[in-house]
């Protein structure tokens, strides 16, 4: 039975040499034969001869891979094996191409709806975690040695030796029982988690209007179109389906907030009533300035996006500028004269500044040469966290450990945040709706390549540092600063070697100036420098 292969089976890698195929089996903890080969298991389970070349055949790596990926529940047998007997039905050369790959990614994600466990820390190296900033040390996991306690944050740094005095313990420490309850992770890290604002699906808010726009109904979803037909059809009452990015844009300027006014060690039961004062601003009602109902408000008259419609990263950041006060040339840098008219407008006190960069760093996948730049903004003490994620499906990420991005998912409908003319009337269960301590994480080879990236200036000790790490990090950056904008002096043209360096595109060709409370936000876009080079249309674009 398929079933049979989907529970013994342990990862397979195939290697050919001289037209012999070899198969090396890499143990599987879980697996109940831990020393069966893929011969050997073949051998002795009853299959028809069609399946056992099918499985030892040239695409037989392809279909034990699958196999191993859809483990351990009903649902994915049942899968896997319907998905298995389609591939032996109709076999070669289709599923040498492209074709598997895309079903593969289908049938994952439809078991991922089903079953959706929580990631433990099961890294073998101890990667330190850095959220938004702050390192995390990850916990001892040998029984021989002292285990390593969560420590506190560090700011930028590395490692700490440690101490060769101190002995092991004879019995576990409370703190350590916690941290296996919780996964493995550091618990000073879940902490510094919870602590950020999580803006997720609301429903039953005030209705936002439809449009009449003809072309408003064919620029839906399926599911939005269904939704407005048998639901919502006085208006829009939830945002389910379409405003993902909206809600990661929301939770990226809400913390930029929460870290300017309460600072960046603020955790949950702190100085509850500032926190009520940043919520209430994103509250789902329209007199809320960053509600959802001005960011649709916007994406309409700006952007030409209807209600209902599905917003990318420049439409988002389109709307965060509902609130601009300044608008620059086009370019790819960030230049410090420009940031300088910003941050200290006629030569007055620093305005802390934050500084959003939309990108796009491939095509389909982030190009690797971006990995090292991309995790390293995550460790930067300036960063305020990315808002991208998959296709058409938006996340923000605030940590990072290793590849793997750790971020805040707004796929989750809840209640309407309410609005509150006095912040001391919302209730337990309001505040509690807008953190989580529930991890997700993504490979980055899984990530969108198209996303905003953010960090917080506040003073110029700050900016001098920023712009000194953004030119030290490893690989190809992301950001690039110069002193001056050509624009700005009539001389045109780009920074020498800026056309090689942009290997890939963006949706947007702007640098914009947005205003926040206590903040400026400058956007810089890379150009479009391919001709004849049309977007994904996964990618929303602002017209112009």
């Amino acid at each position: 039975m398929l079933v049979l292969l989907d529970t013994y089976l342990g990862r397979q890698y195939k290697t050919r040499q001289d037209n012999t195929i070899q198969y090396n089996t890499i143990q599987y903890t879980s697996s109940p034969f831990p020393n069966f080969s893929t011969s050997q298991l073949l051998n002795n389970i009853p299959i028809s001869t069609q399946l056992q070349s099918a499985l030892t055949g040239v695409n037989g790596p392809y279909l034990i891979y699958l196999l191993h990926t859809l483990q351990y529940t009903f649902i994915s047998s049942v899968i896997g094996s319907i998905f298995l007997a389609s591939l032996v039905l109709f076999r070669p050369p289709l599923f040498l191409t492209p074709t598997l790959v895309k079903s593969y990614v289908v049938t994952k994600r439809l078991v991922q709806y089903f079953w959706d466990p929580e990631p433990t820390n099961d890294t073998a190296s101890r990667s330190p975690i850095w959220c938004l900033g702050e390192e995390y040390l990850v916990p001892e996991k040998s029984s021989t040695s002292a285990p390593v306690i969560d420590s506190p944050p560090q700011e930028g740094g590395y490692l700490p030796a440690q101490s060769a005095q101190s002995p092991p313990p004879t019995t576990p420490s409370p703190r350590l029982h916690q941290i296996v309850k919780d996964g493995g992770w550091p618990t000073a890290f879940l902490d510094d988690f919870e602590a950020k604002i999580w803006l997720t699906y609301r429903s039953n808010f005030p209705a936002i209007p439809k449009s009449q726009d003809p072309k408003a109904f064919s620029a839906m979803s399926l599911s939005v179109r269904l939704r407005s037909q048998l639901v919502d059809q006085g208006g829009f009452t939830s945002d389910t389906g379409w405003g993902c990015m909206i809600r990661s844009g929301q939770s990226l300027l809400a913390n930029a907030l929460l870290t300017l006014r309460m600072g960046r060690e603020w955790r949950r039961g702190l100085s509850s009533n500032e926190e009520r004062k940043i919520l209430t601003l994103f509250a789902d009602d329209p007199r809320a300035p960053y509600s959802i109902h001005k960011f649709v408000e916007h994406g309409a008259s700006a952007c030409g996006k209807h209600p209902g419609e599905w917003f990318g990263p420049s439409a988002t950041a389109r709307c965060i500028q509902a609130a601009g006060v300044y608008i620059t040339g086009d370019g790819s840098d960030v230049y410090e004269d420009t940031f300088m008219s910003i941050a200290k407008p006629n030569n007055t006190d620093f305005t802390p500044t934050l500084i959003l960069v939309g990108t796009r760093l491939g095509l389909d996948k982030i190009t690797p040469v971006y990995w090292e730049a991309l995790k390293y903004s995550l460790q930067m003490p300036q960063s305020v966290g990315i808002a991208g994620g998959r296709p058409s499906s938006s996340h923000y990420f605030i940590g990072v450990q290793e590849s793997d991005f750790f971020y805040l998912d707004p796929h989750q409908t809840r209640p309407a945040l309410p609005y509150k003319d006095n912040v001391e009337d919302y209730t337990v269960e309001d505040i509690d709706s807008c953190h989580t301590r529930r991890l997700r994480r993504l490979h980055i080879k899984e990530m969108d390549p198209s996303m905003l990236i953010a960090f917080l200036i506040r003073d110029e000790n700050d900016w001098k540092e920023w712009r000194r790490a953004v030119k030290e990090v490893q690989g190809k950056g992301v950001i690039h600063v110069a002193d001056k904008d050509p624009a700005l002096y009539g001389l045109g043209g780009e920074r020498d070697g800026a056309i090689d360096e942009v290997e890939t595109f963006d949706d947007d060709d702007d640098d914009t100036i947005l205003d926040a409370p206590s903040i400026f936000v400058h956007s810089s876009l890379k150009r479009l420098i391919l001709q004849g080079y049309k977007a994904n249309t996964n990618h929303t674009q602002c017209s112009k």
